[in-house]
């Protein structure tokens, strides 16, 4: 059972993590300091980046979907096809990501998106994406005939105050609101409630499988998740986790590199605003290249025209410690 002091404890890594995600400057070091400084936790997959990469590993997609749709786990894990997730067909200025997954398996267009925080915004955002999705996932003409799609929405708050793990809801056909669409349905999955029933039992066997799987999404707790993968009362379940967190734990290292590029970017902008006509943004970042290859700085004066004392300042804040 996981006390009170240590659910405070991992709110406050969840959003120091958010708060160096927002910095304009990071690195992997500093990435490297958070995970150290809160090493019993790992990062939760409602974090955006890695949602949609625990959404890559088919094993877990397809038994999220199985508890959605009316098709076998491993007939949906031999079939699904990821889609592009852009709108096609809408006006250019309105052309956006509808949903952070698409799936294709069956008759059923599947959108996976995940909400961290609750706004009012992105609550209709999805509802009216949902609406226009037949005209960019189906072909032009075709009619929507036996197609049913499928919005699942993974909220990490209470979003109606049910006390239910998972909401349901179709889309209204008619203008009164009053007929229900046999094509579109959306649930959603409430992560707060699945994540207490994961944090407050003293048997970890009480937990089903469904539970399981979804709870991963926002599982932080190190010793939680091993005790997850280890229960062999639940061996396909405890398979899909681990092949999930061996997967995200290398995805999370990747992070330091996405952290790396963000500085670089970061202090293009630095120095592009004090340069000189000369010094434009194709030759700071050939100096920046030429600074990771270890060439000297005489060189990348000559053959960047940059001047010695801004190489020096560049090299100093490109440095990765």
């Amino acid at each position: 059972m996981v006390n009170n002091s240590y659910l405070k404890k991992e709110n406050k890594f969840v959003r120091e993590f958010f708060k160096l995600n927002r910095k304009k400057n990071k690195t992997r070091v500093d990435l490297n300091e958070l995970l150290l400084k809160y090493e019993s936790f790992k990062l939760p997959c409602y974090i955006d980046i890695l949602f949609k990469d625990l959404f890559k590993i088919r094993s877990y997609c397809a038994k999220v979907i199985s508890y959605f749709v009316d098709l076998d786990y491993e007939y949906i894990k031999d079939n699904m096809i990821e889609y592009d997730s852009e709108l096609k067909v809408i006006n250019v200025i309105q052309r956006r990501s509808i949903a952070d997954k698409v799936i294709k398996v069956g008759d059923y267009f599947i959108l996976l998106e995940c909400n961290v925080r609750k706004s009012k915004e992105l609550i209709n955002k999805n509802i009216q994406t949902f609406n226009g999705v037949s005209y960019s996932m189906v072909d032009k003409g075709k009619k929507i005939g036996k197609t049913k799609f499928i919005m699942i929405s993974f909220d990490n708050y209470d979003q109606y105050g049910l006390d239910k793990d998972i909401y349901e809801c179709y889309i209204k056909e008619d203008k009164k609101g009053e007929k229900e669409s046999k094509n579109y349905k959306i649930y959603h999955v409430n992560l707060a409630k699945i994540r207490n029933a994961l944090y407050n039992t003293s048997n970890i066997a009480d937990i089903d499988g469904r539970t399981r799987i979804l709870g991963y999404i926002v599982n932080t707790n190190k010793e939680l998740y091993k005790k997850l993968e280890e229960d062999n009362e639940m061996i396909e379940e405890s398979q899909i986790i681990k092949e999930a967190n061996e997967i995200l734990e290398s995805k999370t290292l990747e992070l330091g590199d996405i952290f790396d590029k963000s500085y670089a970017a970061y202090t293009i902008d630095v120095f592009e605003s004090g340069e000189r006509k000369g010094e434009n943004r194709a030759n700071t970042n050939t100096a920046i290249e030429m600074l990771k290859r270890k060439i000297d700085n005489k060189t990348i004066c000559e053959c960047t025209k940059l001047s010695m004392k801004k190489i020096k300042q560049l090299e100093k804040k490109i440095a990765v410690k």
